[in-house]
């Protein structure tokens, strides 16, 4: 018997029996039952093919929790540049439906599509709106972002997060 076939077991023990507590942790952070079902069963198959390669030098829990942390970080990662495709997207096409008659770029680039970008950042709090011109406007990076604000990396890419959901909710 090959090491991956003798740890495909160990390794349906080893997530069976941590899975509710996975299915717990991204059901704290996903907004959707669906996306944090998707990240737990990405994490259960992670555990099935990494079971060999638990040494033991940490606790069964800690190391599925790091699967864990390192399969969010990798989700959120791939949400971001999603959300900075779309917005540059939207950009773009708001800028060729307004002829390109705006070329400081001053006014509201989602206006055409009939989107009122400019309510939504109103509704933001000062904090939220330096924020959104750092990322956005002024296409800087999250390490750049963290520098200037003087938090975590980590915490400067949840707080975009809750950004862009709390302006995906005053777009309606």
């Amino acid at each position: 018997m090959e090491g991956s076939d003798r740890a495909a077991p160990a390794g349906h023990a080893l997530a069976s029996g941590h899975a509710g507590l996975v299915r717990a942790f991204f059901a704290r952070r996903c907004a959707s039952p669906e996306d944090a079902e998707d990240l737990a069963q990405e994490v259960f198959c992670a555990v099935i093919r990494g079971a060999s390669r638990f040494r033991g030098d940490s606790t069964e829990a800690t190391w599925i929790f790091a699967i864990c942390r390192h399969a969010w970080s990798s989700w959120l990662r791939a949400k971001e540049r999603e959300a900075r495709i779309a917005l540059a997207a939207m950009t773009e096409a708001a800028a060729g439906q307004k002829g390109g008659d705006d070329p400081a770029g001053d006014g509201d680039p989602l206006q055409g599509l009939g989107l009122d970008l400019s309510a939504a950042l109103e509704a933001l709090g000062p904090a939220e709106r330096r924020l959104y011109s750092l990322y956005y406007r002024e296409d800087r990076r999250v390490r750049e972002i963290a520098a200037i604000l003087g938090k975590p990396e980590g915490t400067v890419k949840y707080l975009l997060s809750r950004l862009r959901d709390r302006i995906r909710r005053e777009l309606g």
